[in-house]
């Protein structure tokens, strides 16, 4: 959405309170490099007529039971998402040829959309890791998509650029554990002990610390005591839609 369309609405909604005030600090960032006839007041506006709320996550993710879901064999991990480099998968392949070296026995899940450009790290990973490794690329059937999170024990993120992280939460509600990095959003909708050290700036080490968790879960796991997701509950439809009705109301007079 472009600044005039901000200032030009009624309302202004951001699905995290990181996406808002990133939003509006990018705002004054470039308020400050015009050289004049910059009108007062602007980010006070946006921030007076702005709030937050999250996209809901649909009533698919919720819909398995532990009856229907099958989660023997070994470790699991799924990586879901885009094959960009904002996605930072080299910290995933980092972390994934630490837990190989450690004796883990598990399997990889790499599935997200793929572009005729993507970072060159898949193409030099995959034959490293091929023997622990799933599901590769895009999975074109929504139920199976579904599947493979159902039937996972982790999901993991990596990302450098995440506004809500709607992949890894749909992931989460399927009964995945997620594990998120301590940056972004991911505060706001993942426990602190499904986060694990971020190091924006130092790749290996935030290798080290994912494969470090890994470990851990890999160990709980062998014992079968891995510990139970984490209730989305709180980001369904169901939960969210009064929300977005007050909001609505709200604007039409509804309400």
């Amino acid at each position: 959405v472009g600044l005039y369309a901000m200032l030009a609405a009624d309302r202004v909604l951001y699905n995290s309170t990181y996406n808002r005030h990133s939003c509006l600090q990018g705002v004054q960032a470039l308020l400050e490099q015009m050289p004049d006839a910059v009108p007062p007041g602007v980010v006070e506006q946006l921030a007076g007529n702005s709030g937050t709320l999250a996209v809901p996550l649909e009533a698919e993710w919720f819909a398995a039971s532990a009856a229907t879901v099958r989660k023997d064999g070994p470790f699991t991990i799924a990586w879901n998402h885009r094959w960009e480099y904002d996605k930072a998968p080299e910290r995933l392949f980092g972390a994934l040829q630490q837990l190989r070296q450690s004796g883990a026995d598990f399997r990889v899940h790499v599935i997200g959309q793929q572009f005729r450009r993507q970072p060159p790290v898949f193409a030099a990973m995959q034959p490293l890791l091929k023997d622990c490794i799933g599901a590769w690329g895009m999975v074109e059937s929504e139920s199976g998509y579904r599947q493979l999170l159902q039937q996972s024990h982790v999901s993991l993120s990596t990302a450098m650029h995440e506004f809500q992280g709607l992949a890894l939460l749909e992931a989460t509600a399927s009964g995945c554990i997620p594990l998120a990095p301590d940056r972004l959003a991911y505060p706001e909708f993942v426990p602190a002990e499904f986060r694990y050290p971020s190091f924006p700036d130092d790749p290996d080490s935030e290798s080290g610390a994912i494969a470090a968790r890994l470990q851990a879960l890999y160990a709980r796991h062998q014992r079968g005591q891995l510990p139970a997701a984490p209730d989305m509950s709180g980001l369904s439809w169901r939960y969210l839609r009064q929300a977005y009705a007050a909001e609505i109301g709200a604007l039409t007079g509804t309400v």
